[in-house]
């Protein structure tokens, strides 16, 4: 069998918990541990309908492509052993998942030559999933609002029972 490219993702996100309206960015590390150069590189990655993708936020190695867009795919250069792609852009929560955890992977098709003469070799890697916790419904104001509540509850609970504790005293 001939050589073949053994190209990775390595998908991170800068925050594992979030609520509706936070802006989100994801890092993806492209690797390849082979000397077969991986070549007509697409990346993508298909957002489920919590997110949304922040336009002119993509960085390729750390130069902005204000026109690249993640979720209708855009080409990278080719990925060789030399060192990682690495791309990043933002996203916005815009809804919860009813579960309270949105998921996300990204994919890189790519082709290669199996040999001289021959026609390239379509293949697509998969990155790691990463998952983001958001509470199912709420938007942060309405957690904080419950905070604050839950928070006023017990203080309330605690002074009643000091109210308590007290009138026995005078009672005894």
């Amino acid at each position: 069998m001939a050589e073949k490219p053994e190209v990775s993702l390595l998908k991170e996100v800068d925050k594992t918990d979030a609520v509706v309206g936070d802006i989100l960015t994801y890092t993806v590390f492209l690797t390849n541990d082979s000397l077969v150069e991986a070549g007509n590189v697409i990346f993508k990655d298909e957002l489920l309908e919590e997110l949304a993708f922040v336009p002119g936020s993509v960085k390729i190695d750390d130069i902005p492509n204000a026109s690249a867009d993640p979720t209708t795919g855009f080409p990278l250069s080719s990925i060789s052993i030399e060192g990682p792609i690495v791309v990043t852009f933002e996203v916005e929560v815009v809804k919860a998942d009813p579960s309270g955890v949105i998921p996300n992977t990204a994919s890189a098709s790519y082709e290669y030559e199996a040999g001289p003469g021959e026609p390239p070799i379509k293949e697509t890697a998969t990155s790691n999933e990463v998952q983001i916790n958001v509470p199912a419904g709420r938007t942060a104001c309405e957690w904080a609002r419950d905070l604050i509540l839950h928070s006023v509850a017990q203080e309330q609970k605690a002074i009643a029972g000091v109210l308590d504790m007290e009138g026995e005293k005078i009672q005894a």
